[in-house]
């Protein structure tokens, strides 16, 4: 429930700085699977629900599986100079 929030969050926060286009990385994949097949997550409906109007009214979203090494390099490399290779 805390990742739908936090999606909800994210996708609310750049819709209103009205970004056009956003690509969406996380390691889980039960947040994309829900966000993908709302109806096989009926206990979380209300907050799927308002993801996908969020989702609509964006032009593009896309969600892509990532894991926490690439993140951390993607995030923390880049910040000491270092060149970030996502492998």
């Amino acid at each position: 429930m805390a990742e739908l929030r936090c999606l909800e969050w994210v996708l609310q926060s750049l819709k209103d700085l009205q970004y056009k286009e956003i690509i969406i990385g996380t390691e889980s994949q039960e947040l994309i699977e829900a966000v993908k097949k709302p109806s096989s997550w009926p206990r979380f409906r209300v907050i799927l629900q308002r993801i996908s109007v969020l989702c609509s009214e964006i032009q593009m979203v896309a969600f892509e599986a990532e894991t926490c090494a690439q993140r951390w390099k993607a995030a923390i490399l880049p910040c000491f100079g270092w060149p970030c290779l996502v492998t």
